[in-house]
């Protein structure tokens, strides 16, 4: 059993990402390093600059998330692992009603290269050669991160990669929650805190200063706290908390309808229906009306099936 903690030789990395030593190796040392465009397809989709993975890189990306795979992940992380996702992440806070909501600005572009790098040295005992070849695997220059390399999106293992690189930023975060008795969970850049009683100032002022010694800044307008029988119709990623119980929002609803006349133009697109059906289980898990939606997917599968 191997983790990404303690590679200390490339020929280790190699055998480890089923890479040939030392010729193919070296051969992607080099075009990860100074020609990274050659690997991702960068995009636009609402003013999100995004990437695709050429299919080698992504074969290689797969390789290293099942490393990371063997790291043990605390509970109050809800994205990059399986069975978890933005329900459980809001589950968790279902029978609170004081809440604080912290969304990171730019969190991809603001992991850079040189941020990954010194994390996989000091945290994960990498040698510098691994931790290099490592980051410049998962990163690209970026809009955003005005021409600095950034981790991409798009990869098998951003969301997980994430956080590990930032874990002991979290933890001090989850530490700083669990003296004040308040649940916290993470969910990619989003983080979640709440309580039945009240949430102190001061704790929300220890959250910035944490997340400001790690150069993290809060996107604008967030940061939210609601409190009492407002925090009664908070909205934890994509799901409303209310008295009378969860549901879906209004803007997870309009992706939904979104994706499905996306599909009606676009039949045959395996990835936009897998995604599509993917929301609409998650929806249905909230609301149970969802169900026809899941009805029709199944039709649209095996169009002689009746309903």
């Amino acid at each position: 059993m191997s983790s990404i903690i303690n590679i200390k030789s490339k020929k280790k990395l190699s055998k480890l990402l089923f890479i040939s030593y030392p010729n193919e190796f070296k051969y992607l040392e080099e075009l990860y390093k100074n020609r990274p465009e050659e690997c991702f397809i960068s995009f636009f989709q609402d003013d999100r600059e995004l990437f695709k993975l050429k299919p080698n890189t992504k074969k290689i990306h797969k390789r290293l998330y099942k490393l990371m795979l063997k790291e043990t992940l605390p509970s109050y992380i809800k994205s990059g692992r399986k069975k978890h996702s933005y329900l459980t992440n809001a589950f968790e806070h279902k029978e609170a009603n004081n809440f604080f909501f912290v969304d990171i600005k730019s969190f991809y572009p603001s992991i850079t290269f040189e941020k990954i790098k010194r994390n996989l040295i000091i945290n994960y005992n990498q040698s510098s050669a691994v931790a290099t070849f490592i980051s410049n695997l998962l990163t690209v220059k970026q809009h955003k991160s005005n021409g600095q390399r950034a981790l991409v999106t798009g990869s098998p293992l951003s969301q997980s990669f994430s956080f590990l690189i930032n874990k002991p930023m979290f933890d001090k975060l989850n530490n700083l929650a669990n003296e004040n008795k308040i649940k916290m969970s993470v969910y990619v850049d989003d983080i979640s805190f709440s309580t039945k009683a009240t949430i102190p100032f001061e704790f929300i002022r220890n959250v910035h200063a944490i997340l400001k010694s790690y150069d993290y800044d809060l996107s604008k307008g967030k940061g939210k706290y609601y409190r009492g029988s407002e925090g009664k119709s908070a909205e934890v990623t994509g799901v409303k908390i209310t008295k009378y119980g969860l549901f879906i929002t209004d803007k997870r609803k309009r992706k939904i309808k979104k994706k499905i006349k996306l599909l009606k133009s676009q039949t045959g697109d395996s990835n936009l229906f897998n995604s599509l059906l993917s929301s609409v289980l998650q929806a249905k898990l909230v609301n149970i009306k969802y169900g026809k939606y899941e009805r029709l997917l199944q039709k649209y599968i095996n169009p002689s099936r009746q309903i």
